[in-house]
């Protein structure tokens, strides 16, 4: 059964009543501290124990209306179907949601404000940094880590315009193979000339060039395309990966993943772009990398 809903005037009459009235904010606690109309509850209805929380702190008989940011997300739609499930019969949506509700002048209140964008430069925490690799061929693939020895990120008022990354390319995990003679043995092979020649170049490098924003993204799919140059055995070519970019009041996250051919920086063991008849040898060119770099305000 469609939930009815309710205008931003109406609901103010109620208010101005002083009739019995649930009002409910089912977004986070962060988003909530950061506007809300007066006297509402804030109920994240993201939280598994929302149902929970709701036949602890609401009372099914009492009128209740429930509003999200806006009329194009579902937080409040969401909200009301599992308010429902519980027994709330007397139930409403807020047309427009807080959005609607602020820009027809209704009061709105307010106990943290948004974080500031950051500006300056950043160093990595790295025990919250990783890069992690997957390698493939045909049947089988193996995956790991790459540790990060440094990275660094410049900001302008929440504008990216510069950052770098350097990796110990000596220090290479595998985390697929339990044995310890046979993780071993991976480990050699991806350590000598087959693959990254770490004897010779135990580091490697990421810089950025250019960053932009994909058009209508949202939340939780990537925002920025990045652009720079990567160094692996001496050999430098461009890379490109979409990434997710954000920010709050502790941190700036970026993580993403692209795909990367080894071939490109001289590793050609097993790749049938220089090898013919490899069989079961055959051994993927593309190496898939994903990262998650994290830097404190």
């Amino acid at each position: 059964m469609p939930t009815k809903t309710i205008s931003p005037l109406e609901l103010q009459q109620i208010i101005d009543s002083k009739s019995p009235l649930q009002l409910i904010n089912p977004l986070t606690e962060d988003s909530f501290a950061q506007s809300h109309i007066p006297t509402s509850q804030n109920l994240c209805v993201y939280e598994i124990a929302f149902e929970e929380n709701a036949k602890e702190k609401l009372n099914p008989q009492t009128p209740t209306v429930v509003y999200g940011q806006n009329d194009s997300f579902e937080a409040a739609s969401l909200a009301a179907e599992k308010l429902q499930t519980l027994g709330f019969q007397n139930l409403s949506i807020l047309e427009g949601g807080l959005e609607t509700w602020a820009s027809q002048n209704f009061p709105t209140q307010t106990l943290q404000s948004s974080p500031i964008a950051p500006s300056g430069d950043f160093e990595a925490d790295l025990e919250k940094s990783h890069l992690r690799w997957v390698g493939r061929n045909l049947f089988n693939q193996h995956n790991g880590t790459i540790a990060i020895s440094s990275a660094t990120l410049s900001i302008d008022k929440g504008e990216i315009t510069g950052g770098k990354i350097e990796l110990d390319m000596t220090r290479i995990t595998c985390h697929d193979i339990d044995d310890s003679k046979m993780n071993g043995i991976l480990i050699a092979h991806l350590s000598n000339n087959d693959f990254f020649l770490t004897s010779e170049f135990p580091t490697a490098s990421f810089d950025l060039s250019s960053i932009t924003t994909i058009p209508n993204a949202t939340y939780g799919k990537p925002n920025y395309t990045l652009k720079g140059t990567a160094i692996i055995r001496g050999n430098s070519q461009p890379i490109s990966s979409s990434a997710i970019v954000g920010y709050n009041a502790e941190s700036i996250s970026i993580q993403g993943q692209f795909d990367l051919d080894r071939t490109d920086f001289g590793s050609k063991y097993g790749s049938g772009r220089f090898y013919e008849a490899l069989g079961m040898h055959l051994v993927n060119d593309l190496i898939s990398v994903s990262f998650q770099l994290t830097f404190p305000r």
